[in-house]
């Protein structure tokens, strides 16, 4: 038999389990969290993209051969493993998991000897054997010419798609009418907009709804969630839209769904103005220092090579290479740019405008950007970071500086921050979350953009940075990343 239709079989298998279980779970529970939704939706994703690049179809008659699972031959796991405890969940459904939860009690402190996740496993197991992914040290050591050539002009064209006003038409278009008598404004951003997209990007949007684009909220107030649930019930209807989700219960509640036209995958919000306002400062610190974006653009695909993107957004690998060229005076402190404009634009306690000042007008000298350049910075950004004490400092775009972490709530270079705190004391939300990564937001100061990020990620991160320092070398090549992007 050949071997696609073996495969077939398998994945027929898989295929029907999983649609079996999803109707018992449906029919029996009936609920959802932010985890599952994420994976229901990269599940349509997967499926979707797979249909659209038109399969072969084969012509093959038969009944189901496979009846059962033979976890060893066909490698398909159905087994349950209880992170609270040590103890194996016996079984093959949700039902079994539920059984579980009910008999033994989770509440009680957590067992020392717990089994550990998989993917923490893994994690452990990569330290432990200390080699740089295959892909990651591809990329390193690959035609960087071309691969700048390609993604930059295609990142470039992404930040100008006519097919963005398509979707603001559409949405205006249906939204509107709901909400009589306010406003309702429409904000692009993310990467996308900031220079450092891919065709794979999200393009996140900013839906301003009765003019709340100067409203700060630490968590999602009562009115921003009736929004979304409206927006969610017009969406919902539309045969433009689809593979709609809704995550409530975030920091930042969004809509992710697809705008079917032009194949584009969205994320909606309705409270979150900051986002926009970041995108238009890292745009601009971007293209002030070319090496900056290509720095940034490098590290987004290393992290993706290396599997480590789940947990270090594009946003934060951004800070990071603003941090370190801040530490070597090519960029300005975020505090430079908002001197003499206290008073503007304000969200809530934060200040999220800034000057577009010129390198000449900052006295800093723009970097270098032959690729042995990019190849010496990008060696160096990397030996930095696979030392840096993560827990202990952190890492301050606003000041150009590293804190101690401890420090922060007592620090005199941060008076926006600690006054916001003292008129917060109540609110558990208001302080930074100082976790195993700390690098703050440059306008949300009580915001950590890598307090999610585990401590094995970390050590893992650092470990990648040093092996691929010691992968690169020490070869010069002469040639121009980039050229017509910089600005003299």
């Amino acid at each position: 038999m050949d071997k696609s239709l073996l495969h077939i079989e398998a994945i027929n298998y898989e295929a029907e389990q999983f649609r079996s279980a999803f109707s018992r779970f449906r029919s029996n529970l009936h609920a959802i969290d932010e985890s599952l939704c994420t994976q229901l939706h990269q599940i349509v994703s997967e499926i979707d993209s797979f249909l659209e690049s038109k399969p072969n179809e084969i012509e093959f008659q038969r009944k189901d051969q496979i009846t059962c699972a033979d976890v060893k031959k066909f490698g398909i796991r159905k087994s349950f493993f209880c992170n609270k405890c040590d103890r194996n969940i016996h079984g093959n459904t949700f039902i079994d998991v539920s059984n579980h939860m009910n008999f033994f009690n989770h509440d009680a402190p957590k067992n020392n000897h717990k089994k550990e996740s998989p993917s923490s496993i893994s994690r452990k197991a990569k330290l432990e054997n200390k080699i740089l992914p295959k892909k990651a040290k591809a990329l390193l050591l690959g035609d960087l010419q071309s691969f700048f050539t390609e993604h930059l002009t295609v990142a470039k064209k992404l930040m100008h798609l006519p097919d963005y006003d398509e979707i603001e038409k559409e949405l205006s278009t249906l939204i509107r009418p709901a909400f009589p008598g306010q406003t309702v404004k429409i904000y692009f951003f993310g990467s996308r907009l900031s220079g450092i997209g891919t065709k794979y990007s999200d393009l996140d949007i900013f839906i301003d709804i009765g003019e709340v684009f100067n409203n700060f909220e630490n968590r999602p107030s009562a009115q921003t969630k009736r929004k979304l649930q409206r927006v969610q019930g017009i969406l919902s209807k539309n045969s433009q839209w689809s593979q709609l989700i809704a995550i409530e219960n975030a920091r930042v509640p969004i809509l992710k769904i697809l705008y079917r036209p032009k194949y584009t995958n969205c994320d909606i919000g309705f409270s979150n103005s900051l986002g926009f306002c970041n995108t238009k400062l890292t745009k601009y610190l971007l293209e002030l220092q070319p090496i900056a974006k290509a720095l940034a653009f490098f590290l987004k695909k290393w992290l993706e090579r290396s599997k480590l993107n789940d947990h270090l957004t594009t946003y934060s690998a951004v800070l990071l290479v603003v941090c370190y060229l801040q530490t070597k005076k090519l960029l300005p402190p975020i505090k430079v740019l908002q001197e003499n404009i206290e008073d503007q634009a304000m969200i809530g306690p934060w200040l999220a405008v800034f000057a577009e000042k010129s390198l000449e007008d900052l006295k800093i000298p723009l970097a270098p950007y032959l690729l042995e350049h990019f190849n010496r910075e990008l060696k160096s950004f990397f030996l930095y970071y696979s030392t840096f004490d993560f827990k202990r400092y952190l890492l301050c775009p606003y000041l150009g500086q590293v804190l101690k972490a401890k420090d922060l709530e007592t620090s005199p270079l941060l008076p926006r921050y600690c006054n916001y705190i003292e008129s917060e004391k109540e609110n558990k939300d208001a302080l930074l979350n100082i976790s195993h990564m700390n690098v703050q937001d440059p306008f949300q100061l009580n915001h950590n953009v890598t307090k999610a990020v585990p401590s094995t990620v970390v050590l893992l991160l650092k470990q990648y940075f040093q092996l691929s320092a010691e992968a690169m070398g020490d070869g010069e090549i002469p040639q121009v990343i980039n050229k017509g992007s910089v600005k003299k």
